[in-house]
């Protein structure tokens, strides 16, 4: 484990493990290394149990990912031949009912988000990785996505125009939200 310390403009010290299980530590700008050695030990046990939960997390979320394999072409292009069976009907659908029409709609091998949209260009980009996630959840993306054509930003008309497109949004959400965790 590297353990990285920050010297900042901050009143206290504080430490966090980052995905790869090193520890950074953020540490107030004249704090003598002496005292820092020393926080770092008296929580040796915090770091312990936090640095192997967060390899857990790392793992299981690995796990979650590695179900669907998209590292051939071929495996990519089946992955997104299934996915538009699904989703273009969706966003069809879901298009009349709220008057909006993206321009364009592709598919990309996204971890760190199920959908993107581009409201310059009106283009919706969908993660291959829908196909883990049940349909509700799936259509949640679709209208969520859908949702920013009429409102760019999550505010409060964003949220309104979900409860009355999806009202289970935030059912669907919270289950989105704990795959690949």
């Amino acid at each position: 484990m590297n353990i990285q310390v920050t010297y900042r403009l901050t009143r206290r010290l504080s430490m966090r493990i980052v995905k790869n299980g090193d520890l950074h530590v953020s540490v107030p700008i004249g704090l003598s290394k002496k005292k820092v050695m020393q926080f770092i030990e008296e929580h040796h046990d915090w770091i312990i149990e936090a640095r192997k939960k967060t390899l857990e997390k790392v793992q299981a979320r690995h796990d979650f990912f590695d179900q669907l394999p998209l590292s051939t072409c071929k495996q990519i292009e089946e992955a997104k031949g299934r996915l538009k069976t699904i989703i273009e009907p969706m966003v069809e659908y879901h298009s009349k009912e709220m008057g909006v029409k993206p321009t364009a709609i592709t598919y990309k091998k996204m971890i760190s988000r199920w959908g993107q949209c581009n409201v310059k260009t009106r283009t919706i980009c969908f993660s291959m990785y829908l196909l883990l996630l049940p349909e509700w959840c799936q259509e949640h993306v679709v209208v969520h996505e859908l949702c920013h054509l009429l409102e760019p930003s999550h505010n409060a008309r964003f949220h309104a125009l979900m409860d009355k497109y999806y009202p289970k949004w935030r059912e669907a959400r919270k289950e989105t939200k704990s795959y690949g965790k």
